[in-house]
């Protein structure tokens, strides 16, 4: 019975880790200007949940990142 319990642990703990690089990559995704529906078709996460998780990071238009990574070179 021990031996079952671990095992599910552990894939409890792959899915919490799934989930903690997901948002790591909506999070610099967005940071590069992509649209939730972007975020969503590249990651696969719902709207609400990228909602959820980007709330606190600004958005830049696609043509504002790219006038921004043109003034750092």
């Amino acid at each position: 019975m021990q031996k079952k319990r671990e095992f599910r642990q552990l894939t409890l703990n792959d899915r919490i880790m799934k989930e903690i690089n997901k948002k790591q990559q909506a999070i610099s995704l967005r940071k590069k200007g992509f649209s939730y529906n972007l975020i969503t078709d590249k990651i696969g996460t719902l709207k609400s949940t990228l909602s959820a998780w980007l709330k606190d990071v600004p958005f830049l238009t696609n043509k504002e990142v790219k006038n921004v990574s043109k003034l750092a070179h």
